[in-house]
């Protein structure tokens, strides 16, 4: 069974909306999901938590929140909490946090994450211009110049056809494939990280 931990706050908030929406969608069953907004707080989670992952009632716990995951590592591991024992889940805010990757609790624990390919591939072309790392989010300009350049809208009959814009495969950008949804969403193919000493390592491949 699943757990989630979020903090009190407006973007806490989405990511647990997102995450009731997801169990729903897969008809998983949530055992707890706990909310803290302070230390205090947090310790309590932990403190109700602990028995039930020692016993293995709880086998996944999600912690998405990048900045308080390190600590609930600290305090899963303060509790008695064999590392291990539970699969702890991140979000792909998890991504390149060198805090999350320093702590050893969290070594084991898996992350959705945009495939790094592009933005590497992006980042040697750029510095080699520029002198400079470009910002994280620059694949998306990239990707936008490449679907505006894309015969089979930009040449289509009508232009950028919603249909065509929200054809199934989708697009290839420079972060991967992606495609837009007819509900105006979009997603994109997530590989899987896992935590390992000091970093993260790919364990699956990009899907959508």
């Amino acid at each position: 069974s699943v757990a989630a931990i979020f903090p009190t706050t407006d973007y806490g908030r989405i990511q647990q909306g997102a995450f009731q929406q997801a169990v729903s969608d897969l008809n998983i069953g949530a055992r707890a999901v706990y909310n803290f907004s302070n230390e205090t707080e947090a310790r309590s989670v932990v403190q109700q938590l602990a028995p039930l992952l020692s016993a293995g009632q709880i086998d996944t716990l999600f912690i998405p929140d990048r900045a308080t995951a390190p600590s609930f590592g600290i305090l899963l591991q303060e509790a008695g909490v064999p590392q291990g024992k539970v699969q702890i889940v991140g979000s792909a805010d998890w991504n390149g946090d060198q805090a999350i990757a320093s702590t050893p609790y969290l070594v084991g624990a898996v992350y959705p994450s945009v495939d790094d390919a592009g933005y590497l591939a992006l980042k040697a072309e750029y510095q080699g211009k520029f002198g400079s790392a470009p910002h994280a989010l620059s694949t998306i300009s990239y990707t936008a110049t490449i679907l505006a350049n894309a015969s089979s809208l930009a040449l289509g009959t009508p232009r950028y056809d919603r249909s065509q814009l929200t054809l199934p495969g989708g697009f290839n950008g420079r972060d991967g494939v992606f495609r837009f949804l007819p509900n105006g969403r979009s997603e994109y193919a997530l590989v899987m990280k896992q935590v390992t000493a000091g970093g993260a390592a790919v364990v699956d491949g990009a899907k959508l």
